[in-house]
């Protein structure tokens, strides 16, 4: 028999024991095993918010005049824009710190590649393109020349000679590009006009284009090769297209 004092405490320690015993089988510990209770692991901080950086320049050829229309594109996120008529662009949230291949390209000039690590907030960047050969006068400025007028090149860049360029409503005047992928209309009808063009080995192009009542309108035209599994039956199904398309045009006027 236990003295009354150690029944009293045996009797107070009882249904803890009795806990312990239940917590260490469900645990599958065994009976009179140290049943250790895991601490709580603390979150992980959230990550840095990233900073972002802001690319504006100007894109001009070697007699510092300034080039519209030039592609500037970051080729790692698949980001362009084109420059406006003063030669100037501008690129938003771009990530800071980070080396950005940086391709700038127009028609009729040699690509330029670069590498750049921009900082964050506001970065500058000025672009000097040199011509693949000696400009022409065939296209003056858009304040010189009225009609329409511009330019096709391909897809890596370079000019595309003799192409077949012609509008396909009103006159349905004709013209063949120059060795500078270059070509012209004298007069247009203002309005909304179509604009075909083909050349040999290239997808052909339909182009929609508003002709003002006055001044003259600039096209950059981009024609991307045949494939390998562009066959002869894809082109004649284009070439169905494009007239179905015109003569529909041509009927409703």
């Amino acid at each position: 028999m236990f003295p009354p004092a150690r029944r009293t405490l045996l009797l107070l320690l009882a249904p803890m024991l009795a806990v312990g015993v239940a917590l260490g089988a469900a645990l599958g510990a065994p009976l009179g095993a140290q049943v250790v209770v895991p601490k709580r692991v603390p979150m992980p901080a959230p990550p840095p918010k990233r900073e972002l950086a802001t690319l504006a320049g100007v894109v001009k050829d070697l007699t510092g005049l300034p080039i519209a229309d030039a592609r500037v594109q970051v080729a790692d996120l698949r980001r362009s824009i084109n420059t406006r008529d003063d030669g100037g662009f501008t690129l938003h949230a771009l990530p800071a710190g980070d080396t950005l291949q940086v391709i700038v390209a127009r028609i009729g000039y040699r690509p330029l590649h670069l590498e750049l690590t921009l900082a964050p907030g506001a970065n500058e960047l000025a672009v000097t393109l040199e011509p693949i050969a000696q400009q022409l006068d065939a296209v003056r400025t858009v304040t010189e020349q009225t009609g329409l007028f511009g330019v096709v090149g391909d897809t890596a860049y370079d000019v595309v000679q003799d192409a077949r360029v012609s509008i396909t409503a009103g006159t349905g005047a004709e013209r063949l590009t120059n060795a500078l992928g270059q070509f012209a209309f004298e007069t247009v009808k203002p309005g909304a006009n179509f604009l075909e063009v083909r050349k040999a080995g290239f997808k052909p192009r339909l182009i929609s284009f508003m002709q003002p009542e006055k001044g003259g309108t600039k096209l950059a035209i981009w024609m991307t090769p045949l494939g390998p599994h562009d066959g002869a039956g894809k082109s004649e199904f284009e070439n169905r297209t494009v007239q179905a398309l015109f003569d529909f045009r041509s009927r409703s006027r």
